[in-house]
């Protein structure tokens, strides 16, 4: 078993990648962190474009190199597994 320090605040959703040996988990320190588990869970990136807690998140199921992530700042945002800021063509505002 392996422990890890993760956040500074609540996690509200961990994602499992579908392919990759990955897993997401995004928090109220609002902020979203990709770990690789077949590195011992090293720190891969971290994205961090909103303003408020993080809900939740899901896989684009038709390229998983994409998700979306839900916020209390009224927004849901797409990101790109490479890159840690969302891509603003593609953030959807005023939920």
């Amino acid at each position: 078993m392996k422990e890890i320090t993760a956040h500074g605040d609540y996690i509200r959703c961990v994602l499992v990648h579908s392919t990759l040996p990955y897993v997401l988990s995004c928090s109220d320190d609002l902020s979203i962190k990709l770990w690789d588990w077949e590195n011992n869970w090293k720190e891969i990136n971290v994205y961090d474009d909103h303003e408020h807690y993080i809900m939740d998140m899901s896989l684009n199921p038709k390229d998983t190199n994409t998700f979306a992530s839900a916020s209390l700042d009224k927004t849901i945002k797409i990101w790109h597994i490479s890159t840690s800021k969302a891509n603003s063509h593609y953030s959807l505002i005023g939920h």
